[in-house]
Formats: structure tokens, C-alpha cells, sequence
């Protein structure tokens, strides 16, 4: 009895995380950890077509009009670009959220900068 429930608990802690960009599809707030205050930056939309990620971001607050490039799952991670309107290019990457997770953290890095989101 003891094995089984052992097993039983071995699969639950290594329960595989969103396969590929079909559990990504929809829409996450990209929420930026600054100065000791949360500030949200782009409400993105992923959508998941033909096997291959595309994002469009809606501003959040007072900041130039975003494109979204590059969007790619690679192994657990997420990856894509936010590039402003004035040509400033932010760089996302995550952490996959396990299946069905609502949240997942990264980091925006801009130049040598990297910030917590």
C-alpha cells in the first residue's frame, strides 16, 4: 500500500507542463515587478495556430503601442518579444505553468536589465 501511494504521488509532482502553445491560448496580463510596486504593462493574446504561437498586445498603461514577435515555446520555457512603437525592444521569458495553470513567472529584459514579471 505504501508503494502505491508513493507512486501515486511521484506522478502528481511531475505532472508535464501546457504542452506545446495549445494550453497558452488566450489571454495573460504581463505584470512587471518595479521599484516595489506591480505595474501592468500589455494584456497579451495568444493564439495557437498550425502549431505555432502568434501574440498581439493591448497597452495597459502609459506606454507607446506594442507589438509582440517571436512568440515560441522552447521546452519548459516561453519565450517572445514586446517591441514599442519608439523602437524600444523588451524580451519575455517564463517559466511553462504546469496544465490548467493560470500564472506562470519570467523575467522582461531590456539591454543589460532584467526586471521580475
Amino acid at each position: 500500500m505504501r508503494h502505491w501511494i508513493s507512486l501515486t504521488a511521484m506522478l502528481f509532482l511531475v505532472l508535464p507542463v501546457a504542452a506545446g502553445g495549445d494550453g497558452l491560448a488566450g489571454n495573460w496580463k504581463v505584470t512587471i515587478f518595479e521599484d516595489g510596486q506591480y505595474l501592468n504593462f500589455w494584456l497579451v493574446t495568444l493564439d495557437a495556430k498550425d502549431g505555432k504561437l502568434t501574440g498581439e498586445a493591448q497597452v495597459m498603461s502609459k506606454i507607446p503601442e506594442t507589438t509582440v514577435t517571436g512568440v515560441k515555446v522552447d521546452g519548459d520555457l516561453l519565450k517572445m518579444a514586446f517591441k514599442l512603437a519608439n523602437g524600444v525592444q523588451f524580451n519575455f521569458e517564463g517559466k511553462l505553468p504546469r496544465v490548467g495553470g493560470k500564472k506562470f513567472y519570467g523575467s522582461i529584459t531590456r539591454g543589460s536589465n532584467s526586471t521580475p514579471a
